[in-house]
């Protein structure tokens, strides 16, 4: 850190006569230099304006050197703060026991200046290395935030787009599959699921249907009783669904990270399946979440459609979609 960025130094020495001509020497090298006669006022100068460097005498009465960095190391505003022990003493031991109290440099009394200016402007200058890296971890932590905020937000309206798609090919259901969205979650809530699987539940319920794109007219629209091979086409709009959801989750690993309930919901709709007991879950056997997705779906499926009596091939599917609860 350059002197020309008014770095700010704390000295902390109980000899007026060394603060003195720190103050002085420091001070025509640019610093703001803030002295000290004790450790504990040093503390409380330290957390209400936090310095960017700390000289740091090690034997002074009351708090030494050694308990004032072991009390900087323990807030956590001032425990990246450089700390340099300045001592009369060349032993060994105060050695170690300085640096494993966290000390930045141990500088023995009395002393070149030049080599001491040196030490200050390297410690200084790793000091704002660190901050300008730590600024910079911020900044790219709140644009991942919002990146995933983004992504987030495209995955609802993918789901919610695809739900919609769904609906108007059979606009007789009204707003069906928000309503099982909402019924869905209230179920999972019940059972216990977590708050986030439930929310990915209410998403990826609503697209159950969403094979109906797949499905004639002539056949999705009728008022008549469908014929046994228009049923089959009709039933066929689980797989279609499910090939969709399928496909989609395996396009590439972001997919199956920023669309989770595109996946989930692979796993939801074949449980619906009208009249067709074979088809409870796509799922390999043995996953009890899968199980709550897949078996509380066909409850609710049959009674949140208005408008069901005119479709002959529901009156069946809802005795069928019955059992398939109770049977499981």
């Amino acid at each position: 850190m350059a002197p020309s960025e008014k770095a700010s130094i704390m000295v902390v020495d109980d000899q007026p006569s060394f603060l003195k001509l720190l103050q002085a020497m420091l001070g025509q090298q640019g610093y703001e230099v803030r002295p000290f006669r004790e450790g504990r006022s040093a503390l409380e100068g330290a957390v209400r304006q936090p310095p960017d460097l700390i000289l740091l005498d090690v034997t002074m009465p009351g708090m030494n050197g050694f308990d004032v960095c072991d009390q900087l190391r323990s807030h956590p505003d001032l425990a990246h703060i450089p700390v340099i022990f300045l001592s009369g003493s060349d032993g060994i031991d105060d050695k170690v026991r300085a640096f494993r109290s966290g000390a930045a440099d141990y500088i023995t009394k009395p002393f070149q200046f030049d080599e001491f200016q040196s030490r200050v402007e390297t410690h200084l200058e790793v000091y704002r290395l660190q901050r300008a890296q730590q600024r910079h971890a911020d900044q790219l932590e709140e644009l991942i935030r919002a990146r995933t905020r983004d992504v987030e937000e495209s995955r609802l309206d993918a789901l919610h787009r695809l739900a919609i798609a769904a609906e108007y090919r059979d606009s007789t259901t009204g707003k069906h599959t928000q309503r099982v969205g909402y019924v869905s979650a209230l179920l999972a809530q019940a059972l216990g699921v977590s708050e986030v699987e439930t929310e990915l539940i209410r998403l990826a319920a609503p697209l159950h249907d969403v094979g109906k794109i797949g499905i004639p007219d002539h056949i999705l629209l009728s008022d008549r009783k469908l014929t046994a091979e228009e049923f089959n086409t009709m039933k066929s709009h689980v797989l279609i669904g499910s090939t969709i959801r399928l496909e989609a989750s395996r396009r590439s690993f972001r997919w199956r990270n920023a669309l989770p309930g595109i996946t989930m919901s692979a796993g939801t709709a074949p449980a619906i399946a009208p009249g067709w007991k074979e088809m409870r879950s796509p799922c390999p056997p043995g996953s009890s979440r899968r199980r709550i997705r897949s078996t509380h779906l066909p409850m609710k499926d049959p009674i949140s459609a208005p408008g069901q009596e005119t479709k002959r091939w529901r009156k069946s599917s809802n005795r069928v979609a019955g059992s398939l609860i109770l049977g499981w």
